[in-house]
């Protein structure tokens, strides 16, 4: 087991991939409800990733540069890479036998090249089920290829600064973006997704999750639990000013309690992402200093989040394929969500165990 491993993050990493599949399943057609809020999923991943990968980094940064920064992208690869490409490749074989999905081909440079998060600017692009959610992997695999330098080539203080530009910087890129891809942007909604793809749109979130690894038990003088009640009750307040103003305009909103994925209402996409990942911060801060053992370390939730990765990757096959072989409720919603996250969880298990893990044991190779 790694010395960098916190059993209650891998309980959180389960909540993250549970609230994003069920978000995803109550687009499906013949499913009755909604469940908006589950978007945010991926804002806690971001913010763990900020603090994880930072945390390793910053372990190793002692060493020589070329030996911190061959190990940190040999892991990387190993963990993400096959996996990743293990999915395209079965996209890919089934493009050759049936000609689906018909955009593979227009799509393929982006996706094989972690830029898919770009290719919502072309007019060309339509949503895909079959990879629409592999846009977060992109902005992570890019936040990879700068995040080692910034550490390594950065004095503690230094760095500091960096984060806390990027906490000031990020948001009113948010709003230049906004503003510069508005005549080009075919409607709101697709402004909306532009800005909230853009890589460095949540580069906020990698820095605040960074920024976990050099705090204490307080903050400017307030305690960890603190932060955390005082970072919801501002998600609260302006969540509750966004349903006042929002809700007319989108009958979706109640279930986003406010924070509507991608939103432009009220500059949400300004201040929104900000304030949750402030709030997600928190809950990490917490979790990673406290020594009382949490309902987040159960064994379901440690084994979910184990295997969340394969889980993340496989959830949008395994609902079409309920959508397919269906086209209507399984008993009623709530059964069908089931149903959903059992073959996604059994498909995740046996990737794991059979696939991925074959992989991860290469990672202390003696070479390096």
């Amino acid at each position: 087991m790694s010395k960098f491993y916190i059993p209650s993050l891998d309980g959180l990493r389960a909540i993250a991939v549970l609230l994003v599949i069920t978000f995803h399943f109550s687009k499906v057609s013949f499913i009755d409800f909604d469940f908006e809020i589950g978007w945010v999923g991926v804002q806690i991943f971001f913010v763990l990733s900020g603090y994880l990968i930072t945390r390793i980094l910053l372990e190793e940064k002692r060493k020589t540069f070329g030996s911190y920064i061959k190990m940190f992208y040999w892991k990387r690869l190993l963990r993400i890479f096959p996996l990743y490409f293990g999915y395209l490749l079965a996209i890919l074989l089934l493009f050759l036998a049936t000609g689906q999905p018909d955009d593979l081909p227009q799509t393929a440079p982006y996706l094989f090249t972690y830029t898919y998060n770009f290719y919502i600017i072309s007019p060309e692009w339509t949503v895909n089920r079959l990879f629409v959610h592999l846009w977060s992997l992109s902005v992570e695999e890019q936040f990879y290829l700068i995040w080692p330098f910034i550490v390594f080539f950065f004095s503690e203080k230094n760095f500091k600064k960096i984060i806390g530009l990027m906490l000031i910087g990020v948001p009113l890129l948010r709003l230049a973006l906004a503003l510069g891809f508005a005549d080009i942007a075919p409607t709101e909604d697709r402004l909306g997704n532009i800005v909230y793809w853009f890589s460095l749109s949540h580069f906020d979130a990698f820095a605040l999750g960074g920024f976990i690894n050099f705090l204490g038990q307080k903050y400017i003088g307030i305690n960890r639990k603190k932060w955390i009640w005082g970072s919801l009750a501002l998600c609260v307040i302006l969540g509750a000013f966004n349903l006042l103003t929002a809700y007319p305009l989108n009958p979706n909103s109640y279930s986003s309690l406010g924070f509507l994925i991608h939103g432009l209402l009220n500059y949400q996409h300004v201040w929104s992402y900000t304030v949750l990942n402030i709030f997600f911060a928190a809950i990490i801060w917490q979790l990673t200093t406290s020594q009382r053992k949490s309902w987040l370390t159960s064994k379901p939730l440690l084994l979910i989040g184990k295997i969340s990765y394969g889980m993340y990757l496989f959830h949008f096959p395994v609902i079409m394929a309920i959508d397919k072989a269906f086209g209507k409720p399984f008993v009623n919603g709530f059964v069908t969500l089931i149903l959903c996250l059992i073959i996604t969880f059994v498909v995740s298990i046996i990737s794991y165990y059979a696939y991925e893990r074959q992989f991860l044991k290469l990672k202390n190779i003696k070479s390096f």
